[in-house]
This record gives C-alpha cells, sequence and structure tokens, in this order.
C-alpha cells in the first residue's frame, strides 16, 4: 500500500502545479495591483506574481514607477470601452 504513494504524487504534483499557473494567469489578466507607497496601478509578470509572498489579496512587489518594494492591494481591470 505504501508503495502506490510514490507513483500517486508524481501524478498528482504535475496537474497540481500546472492548475496554480492557470489560476495566476487568470488573476492577471483581471486584477492589476496599486502601490502603497506611490498610488501607482501596474501588473507583474506571471513569475513574479508566482514567486513573491503574498497574504490575502495583497504582495510584496517592486513598484515599477517608485522602485520601492511594499505590500500592493490587488484592484480589478478597467475595461476598455
Amino acid at each position: 500500500m505504501l508503495s502506490s504513494y510514490p507513483s500517486a504524487i508524481i501524478l498528482i504534483l504535475p496537474i497540481v502545479i500546472i492548475l496554480v499557473i492557470v489560476v495566476q494567469y487568470v488573476l492577471i489578466k483581471k486584477y492589476d495591483f496599486k502601490c502603497s507607497n506611490c498610488g501607482s496601478i501596474f501588473s507583474p509578470s506571471l513569475s513574479s506574481d508566482l514567486l513573491t509572498p503574498h497574504s490575502f489579496g495583497r504582495k510584496r512587489l517592486r513598484c515599477p514607477k517608485c522602485g520601492q518594494i511594499t505590500w500592493v492591494s490587488r484592484v480589478p481591470k478597467k475595461l476598455n470601452s
């Protein structure tokens, strides 16, 4: 019974990783982030979005405008009308 666990992990782990990447990609398309220091609104790359510390809708990112690393808040993207 224990010998079947490694093969299950090998099967399930790639599926979980792909699912996390897809969810993050969808969130990047729907939301931008607002710098708590200067108020600039920006969209991070997928890699920085995946690899940065986060907590309940906030992420620790470097603002491209002021250059500060701060906790940024998620804001919905504005639709182009």
